[in-house]
């Protein structure tokens, strides 16, 4: 009996652009409208100069040129490129002018809070960052179980995780502040942001504008008070401006995907189907969380054996590689419904091989021009964005930038594995990572301080990482079934 063909990644695309839902409100489609005109007038732009100085080759090729600029890939790439170029810009000089005006301890103080109101965010999650691009894409009629279950299930975790919190804070004697609280609460309203849904219906130029504006709103009166009063700011006013905006902006994005689907969340089967995601997500959940140890849980250690003030110039190191790591997770978001239309069992193996060899190819071309400055200019940068105090931060970031080029390759085989249903090795290479930080804590931080916490960070994750490179490159050669996406029962949800 005659195979049939195999399926392409051209016959999946197809099929997987999602129809716009109702627009929300006549201001975020005119918002989202401007930003999509300033996209074509680039592309206008764009191409008016390249066929200025390459005539000859642009009249020969142009209008594969402009069906290429049509495409939705390309423009949902360039849609983040601007609005994303933007708001990069922002940030980085919006982080700086905190970081300087906080000063060392107390903005050490407020990087506590927030590594603490990372652990609620991850909880509150439960890894839908990593399941639910996936589980949209490879199960596009099962939408609003999917979609309903994980926003009960969201409301759930963040309340079980404050009530966690006071009774920790209470047996701990760990003072529970008014400003904890909020740097919290704000952490865990981001969690409740709609971007996997806008990315598995390949809209990331829309989600872009939400994004755009909720860090207009929380970046703004930032600047307006520093700028008029900076004695006044404090970690009561930034949590309380990042709360309002992410209100704002979950409002729209809410009813935007309930009106346009349709959708009514707190209905009976949905309630079963957050008890299912549960119970299915749990191994990449606890990966995610056990993830934390790797990151947040440093900071930690390093303010329990040095104080604050050594995490303040810690933080103030990774403000600049965040900012870096801004850039490729742009791109990334575009990797993650693509790895999960590469991993369907109809897609050849290798198709699969080269679409993975393109993506960390293009992670790395990204990642190391980045990187670059920071490993052989750590002194310069570091006088540049900050004050003299954190001149201390010069000498961890040549570890950070190589960390920075490692973390690039980390999210192509995360992707990749996580694409593939193989949660329980992803886990596994988390928990690997976890133990090495959890040990370094005990051992290196206390006594060799910033350089210990940055030593651990790359080794330990760096060590997950490699797993993950070893599961990815043995599930392309020499496992004979590439793929368990299409073994997945739908029935289930």
């Amino acid at each position: 009996m005659n195979r049939p063909p195999e399926k392409t990644l051209s016959d999946h695309n197809q099929h997987s652009v999602r129809q716009n839902p109702e627009a929300p409100s006549n201001f975020i489609v005119r918002f989202n409208g401007g930003m999509e005109k300033i996209l074509q007038t680039c592309i206008a732009f764009g191409l008016s100069v390249c066929l200025r100085f390459f005539p000859k080759f642009l009249v020969k090729y142009r209008f594969a040129f402009e069906k290429l600029m049509k495409s939705q890939a390309v423009k949902n790439t360039l849609m983040l490129m601007i609005s994303n170029g933007f708001l990069g810009l922002f940030a980085i000089a919006t982080q700086i002018l905190v970081t300087n005006t906080l000063g060392r301890t107390l903005f050490g103080q407020y990087a506590s809070y927030m590594a603490i109101g990372t652990y609620g965010a991850c909880i509150v999650r439960y890894g839908r960052e990593r399941t639910m691009v996936r589980d949209i894409i490879q199960h596009p009629g099962d939408f609003e179980r999917i979609f309903c279950g994980t926003v009960i299930l969201s409301l759930i975790l963040a309340v079980a995780f404050n009530i966690g919190l006071l009774f920790f804070a209470f047996f701990s004697n760990m003072p529970m502040s008014i400003s904890l609280w909020l740097v919290v609460t704000a952490n865990i309203l981001i969690s409740f942001d709609l971007q996997p849904v806008y990315d598995s219906w390949r809209q990331m130029g829309k989600h872009a504008t939400y994004f755009l504006i909720r860090r207009l709103l929380e970046y703004t009166p930032i600047w307006i008070l520093v700028l008029s009063a900076p004695f006044l700011l404090s970690i009561n006013y930034i949590a309380t401006v990042a709360i309002l905006a992410s209100l704002f902006v979950l409002y729209f994005q809410y009813h935007e995907v309930i009106k346009g689907e349709h959708t009514r969340i707190f209905c009976k089967q949905n309630w079963f189907a957050a008890c299912h995601q549960l119970r299915e997500n749990f191994e990449i959940a606890l990966g995610t969380f056990l993830l934390l140890f790797i990151g947040p849980t440093i900071q930690l250690f390093l303010k329990r054996t040095h104080g604050p003030s050594e995490v303040g110039i810690y933080a103030a190191a990774l403000q600049i590689l965040l900012i870096i790591n801004f850039v490729f997770s742009q791109l990334s978001r575009i990797g993650r419904p693509a790895m999960a239309r590469v991993t369907l069992p109809e897609v050849s193996r290798r198709e699969k091989r080269t679409a993975v060899f393109q993506y960390a190819l293009v992670m790395f071309l990204t990642s190391f021009p980045l990187a670059f400055p920071m490993f052989f200019f750590p002194k310069w940068i570091v006088g540049v964005f900050f004050k003299p105090e954190f001149a201390e931060a010069a000498h961890i970031l040549p570890i950070l930038a190589i960390y920075n080029i490692v973390l690039a390759q980390g999210m192509v085989f995360v992707q990749y594995i996580q694409s593939a249903r193989h949660d329980r090795l992803y886990s596994f290479g988390v928990f690997g990572g976890a133990a090495l930080s959890f040990i370094f804590g005990f051992t290196i931080i206390p006594w060799y301080g910033l350089s210990g916490a940055a030593w651990s960070l790359l080794i330990a994750h760096g060590f997950s990482i490699f797993l993950y490179a070893m599961i990815t490159l043995y599930s392309l050669y020499f496992r004979p079934d590439a793929s368990f996406a299409g073994s997945v029962d739908v029935q289930k949800y």
